[in-house]
């Protein structure tokens, strides 16, 4: 004969089965937008659909600029703009002649008419070439692509470009502008250390220098720490050895040069973020 559960490990196991059941299910079920799996993208993506369905611009515009604030993110750190942009692809998937591509790129048309400064339509455009070149290529192995369709997807993926690069000013606030750079270089053939390093990197350095600058005064503040602890003089014990000699000079002096320092470093900071970022030029 087999061995038999024990009672209290069969009960251990039900209670552990009725607390997921009660806590976890639920969870999900009542708030979809927190999911960070599919669900979540459809709903993301499903107002989207019904905007650009009905030609509702405005409201386009509307998602676009919402989505696109710091705190519309999923639980995992994802932008809620990646399901907005996964449900308009889906919907130009739809499109399987050259009459509902030209159908789209009319609608595009029609939205810059109403909102020239539209910071969402140049990165649908983009969108809408690139799935179109795509469509031309097929998703098939290089050699079994036709010379026309190598030529179609160049000259598309080539329209795609142009639009961002027209856009760059007035779209690239929103960071869906610059996912839809990279899909365009990858797509092109740019190499990973190409799409990452010349045209990613240079866009990251400017957050980055902000908040490396940003941390110096907490770094000079524990200066006299670090010194002690690596028993390497500097600033630091510059400062507390005046200090404690009463040398007011030389106090005074230490304390301006650090102040002098966290200032030179917010100045190059600012100056990186200028120089990639085209917001920052124009201001």
């Amino acid at each position: 004969m087999g061995h038999r559960p024990n009672g209290a490990w069969i009960r251990s196991c039900s209670a552990l089965a009725t607390l997921w059941l009660a806590l976890v299910v639920p969870a999900h079920a009542q708030n979809p937008h927190e999911n960070d799996g599919p669900t979540g993208l459809e709903i993301a993506g499903s107002a989207g659909q019904i905007a650009w369905a009905k030609k509702d611009y405005a409201a386009l515009d509307n998602l676009f600029d919402q989505m696109a604030l710091p705190d519309e993110r999923f639980d995992d750190g994802r932008s809620h703009l990646m399901g907005l942009s996964q449900g308009l692809a889906f919907a130009f998937g739809a499109n399987t002649t050259p009459k509902d591509w030209q159908q789209s790129l009319d609608k595009i048309r029609e939205w810059r008419q109403k909102n020239p400064e539209s910071t969402a339509v140049d990165i649908v455009e983009s969108q809408i070439l690139r799935n179109w070149a795509w469509a031309a290529r097929g998703k098939g192995y290089s050699r079994t692509v036709t010379p026309e369709g190598w030529k179609l997807f160049g000259e598309r993926m080539k329209r795609a470009e142009e639009v961002l690069f027209r856009s760059r000013e007035r779209s690239s606030n929103n960071p869906l502008w610059y996912s839809e750079y990279l899909d365009v270089a990858r797509a092109k053939g740019g190499s990973p250390f190409r799409v990452w390093c010349v045209h990613a990197l240079p866009v990251a350095s400017g957050p980055i220098a902000v908040v490396v600058a940003t941390q110096l005064g907490a770094l000079l503040g524990g200066a006299v720490v670090l010194e002690r602890l690596f028993e390497r003089p500097g600033l630091g014990t510059l400062m507390l050895n005046a200090y404690a000699a009463r040398d007011l000079p030389v106090l005074e002096a230490a304390v301006v040069a650090a102040g002098a320092l966290f200032v030179l470093a917010q100045g190059v900071a600012s100056g990186i973020s200028a120089f990639v970022d085209p917001r920052g030029q124009t201001t």
